[in-house]
C-alpha cells in the first residue's frame, strides 16, 4: 500500500520510500518535449540514477516514448538517451503495485 506524501512521491506502509518514480519521469519528459540521457533525467526529477535508468527501461517499451543514441537535450553528450513522442500524455503509465 503506498501512502501520498507530496507531488508524486510516495511511502510505503512501513514509511520507506517507493521507487515509484515511473510517473514522475513520464510526466516529465511529456512536459520538456526533450530527450535526455540518465544522468540528467535524474537530476532533472530528483530520483537516483539507477531508479530514473529502471524506470527508463520500462518506459522504452511504451510506444509514446522513443530511446536510442542521441544527444542529451541538457548535457549535450552522446549517450542513450529516452524522450515522449508526440503521442504520450501523463496518464499512459500503467503502475500496478507489485503484491
Amino acid at each position: 500500500m503506498l501512502t501520498k506524501v507530496g507531488g508524486m512521491r510516495f511511502l510505503m506502509v512501513d514509511g520507506s520510500p517507493s521507487t515509484m518514480t515511473g510517473p514522475e519521469i513520464e510526466e516529465f519528459l511529456c512536459r520538456a518535449a526533450a530527450f535526455f540521457c540518465v544522468d540528467c533525467l535524474a537530476a532533472a526529477v530528483d530520483f537516483p540514477p539507477n531508479q530514473v535508468s529502471m524506470a527508463a527501461q520500462r518506459l522504452r517499451l511504451h510506444k509514446a516514448f522513443a530511446a536510442g543514441i542521441g544527444d542529451c537535450s541538457q548535457c549535450g553528450r552522446t549517450r542513450s538517451v529516452i524522450g515522449a513522442t508526440h503521442s504520450a500524455t501523463p496518464t499512459s503509465w500503467d503502475y500496478r503495485p507489485s503484491v
